[in-house]
């Protein structure tokens, strides 16, 4: 007949397919359950992805941006820094032209101070050497030149 080891053998077989439809379910389930939460974090992480991709894309775009601003920016600053050199420039040629001027117009007046201390220092010893020559000379009319001279003498 049918001895222990038989017995032991059809009731395993009872309790796995039994216990087969209720295992597989739960099984089942959270397999299912796994794979729903691998298909949401896969989801999520291409959501993720698209977004670092449009973020990329827009710091991008801001970067390029910044470039464009940036260099008009040191353009504009080095238009005004030669602007800056080239008044400063101007403003030193004028300032050295006016000081030029300045100096140009001293020298005429010192040159016509000179030009009259000089005429006065020659028409005094022009004056006062012919004024010895006609205390040497004999004339008559010497009293009257001698006036007249010393009338206009410059001393």
């Amino acid at each position: 007949m049918i001895n222990e080891t038989t017995w032991l053998f059809i009731a395993l077989i009872a309790v796995l397919f039994f216990g087969y439809k209720p295992t597989k379910s739960l099984v089942s389930q959270f397999l299912d359950a796994k794979i729903n939460d691998a298909k949401r974090l896969l989801q999520e992480a291409e959501k993720v992805y698209k977004d670092a991709e449009i973020l990329l894309k827009t710091t991008e775009k801001n970067l390029a941006e910044q470039l464009v601003i940036n260099t008009q920016k040191i353009d504009q600053v080095k238009e005004q820094l030669s602007s800056l050199r080239l008044q400063n420039e101007k403003e030193i040629e004028m300032e050295i032209e006016r000081q030029f001027q300045a100096l140009e117009t001293q020298r005429v007046l010192t040159e016509e101070v000179l030009r009259q201390e000089l005429k006065t220092i020659v028409i005094n010893e022009n004056v006062a050497s012919i004024i010895d020559e006609l205390k040497k000379s004999d004339s008559k009319d010497i009293s009257y030149i001698m006036k007249s001279l010393n009338k206009y003498t410059l001393r």
